[in-house]
C-alpha cells in the first residue's frame, strides 16, 4: 500500500465511525451495583469499560508521577496511565464527569445548570 492509500485508508475508517455514532441513539448501559464494570483485555493489555457509565474513587496523590495509583475502581487501583488508556477505549465520544461523595457514586445527581456563585 501506498502511503496515500493508507491514509484514505484510515480516513475511510473515521468516517465510518462518524456516521456509526450520528446515527445512534444511545442509551448509557450502566453496570448493575456490584458487578464488575471493567475488564481486562489481553490482547490490547488495558483494562476496558463494559459499559458506558464508570463509577470510581479518587485516591488523591499530587499528580506528578503518571505510575501513581489515582482511580479506584471496584476496588482494583488504575495508574494515571491505566484510567487514560481505558477512557481511550471510547476515541471519538465525549463525556461528562460529575463529582458527588463518594457514599453517592451510585446515585444520580441533581443536576443545577448555572454559574457558580461567589465562595462555591
Amino acid at each position: 500500500m501506498t502511503d496515500e492509500q493508507i491514509i484514505e485508508f484510515w480516513n475511510e475508517g473515521i468516517d465510518a465511525r462518524d456516521r456509526f455514532m450520528a446515527a445512534q441513539e444511545l442509551v448509557a448501559l450502566e453496570i448493575p451495583m456490584w458487578k464488575p464494570q471493567l475488564k481486562y483485555e489481553e490482547l490490547s493489555d488495558q483494562w476496558v469499560p463494559r459499559g458506558h457509565v464508570v463509577k470510581g474513587l479518587i485516591l488523591g496523590g499530587d499528580g506528578n508521577d503518571i505510575e501513581d495509583d489515582c482511580i479506584t475502581v471496584d476496588g482494583k487501583d488504575l495508574t494515571v496511565r491505566e484510567f487514560v488508556r481505558m477512557l481511550s477505549t471510547f476515541g471519538g465520544w465525549g463525556f461528562r464527569l460529575i463529582f458527588v461523595p463518594d457514599t453517592d457514586i451510585h446515585d444520580e445527581p441533581v443536576i443545577e445548570v448555572r454559574e457558580p456563585r461567589p465562595g462555591e
